[in-house]
């Protein structure tokens, strides 16, 4: 659906961040049961690495003062 939701929204020019996805698999296994914190290395380093491609994203679409 969401693939289906961003064609949707390409068409009628939507600026869109669309990379890099983060996709958690078997995500009920990878929080600590007491803290809640994600666990999984692998899916910490996504989660970076999408915020620090999500920054460049904000700084290039933003106005110019």
């Amino acid at each position: 659906m969401q693939y289906h939701l961003r064609q949707s929204l390409t068409s009628v020019d939507v600026i869109l961040f669309g990379r890099p996805e983060v996709i958690v698999t078997f995500a009920a296994q990878k929080f600590d049961d007491k803290t809640l914190e994600l666990k999984d290395e692998t899916a910490v380093g996504m989660i970076k690495q999408q915020l620090a491609e999500f920054e460049k994203f904000i700084r290039r679409v933003s106005p110019k003062e």
